[in-house]
């Protein structure tokens, strides 16, 4: 009798717990349909947002510049419904609005020119950036002011800013050309006087094997409002050649010696080492080099010899290393 209500009790606990874990599951999908409910009712109303527009202007005159002190951003107010909202939180998009500034006869105050424009002409043209069922309220500032000033141009050079380096038997072919080399600047007489140059952006070339052309930006450190450039890039090129190691024998000269010295060198001769790009390899010969000791160093030498130095290779060559690098000599009498 004891087992048979034990039995009876397990199975009454078990069928209470099943049922309170089913009461607890359809408790929480209800609160969930209740919150979803809840979120969809307050998304559904509208709200007002305030979203940020920044300026671009176009049509400036040639001979104008923006002073720094025109107005570069605007706010829009507008009425719109909590999903829009939360859209835009979930991927927000930066607003640029363009100004066509030719359309606007600007005004000699003082020294500077003034254009003002009222925001609330600009309605239908921002309407674009919007959705249908959101309506602009307001804009701010309610004018916006464009401050112009007379233009000054200046010619200045471009410095290149890379570091380039080369594959193995490979190696720069004469030199690195860049177009433009220079640039005009438009911009503030005062601003004007304080640029000597323009750099471009960094560059990282490594281990080039072939000719290679780069488009590179040239770097404004003022605001294009401010000052213009003629160009905005330059165009590199870098000559790449294969390199090859050859030897010439040189005769060795001695250096300031004088007539009536009689003096011999052993070897006559040593050999120079040197890289050389292979097109240029052609265009050289033993008499493009020459090397000597120097009058000085025997002179002054106890053991009978003297080191041989370089004195004159072709700027195209790099000279790795002379063998031998001392020469005996013997004075006759």
């Amino acid at each position: 009798m004891t087992s048979g209500n034990t039995n009876v009790t397990l199975d009454e606990q078990k069928t209470k717990h099943k049922l309170n874990n089913q009461r607890l599951i359809v408790f929480f999908i209800c609160l969930m349909i209740s919150a979803i409910l809840w979120m969809m009712i307050r998304l559904s109303r509208d709200y007002t947002e305030l979203e940020r527009f920044s300026i671009s202007y176009k049509g400036l005159q040639s001979d104008k510049i923006l002073l720094p002190a025109t107005d570069t951003v605007f706010y829009v107010n507008i009425q719109t419904n909590g999903y829009n909202i939360l859209f835009d939180k979930l991927f927000p998009d930066k607003h640029q609005f363009e100004i066509d500034i030719s359309q606007y006869v600007p005004k000699l105050v003082g020294n500077y020119f003034e254009i003002n424009i009222e925001t609330g002409t600009l309605h239908t043209a921002l309407s674009y950036y919007f959705k249908a069922n959101e309506k602009i309220i307001s804009v701010l500032p309610v004018n916006l002011k464009i401050m112009l000033e007379k233009a000054y141009t200046k010619k200045v050079p471009v410095v290149l800013d890379a570091e380039i380096s080369y594959a193995k038997q490979f190696n720069l072919n004469k030199k690195i050309y860049y177009e433009p080399d220079s640039i005009y600047i438009t911009g503030n007489e005062q601003q004007l006087k304080s640029i000597s140059s323009v750099t471009t952006e960094k560059k990282y070339l490594k281990d080039l094997s072939a000719n290679t052309i780069v488009s590179l930006k040239l770097l404004n450190k003022f605001s294009n409002l401010n000052i213009r450039y003629s160009t905005d890039n330059v165009k590199l090129f870098i000559p790449v050649t294969q390199y090859t190691e050859e030897f010439f024998e040189i005769p060795v000269l001695i250096d300031s010696l004088k007539d009536d010295a009689k003096i011999s060198v052993i070897p006559e001769k040593v050999r120079i080492y040197f890289y050389v790009n292979v097109p240029d390899f052609p265009n050289l010969k033993v008499d493009s080099f020459s090397t000597a000791i120097s009058a000085f160093d025997i002179l002054n030498s106890k053991n009978n010899l003297a080191k041989v130095y370089l004195k004159h290779a072709p700027y195209f060559v790099k000279v790795q290393r002379i063998e031998p690098e001392f020469v005996e000599f013997v004075k006759h009498k």
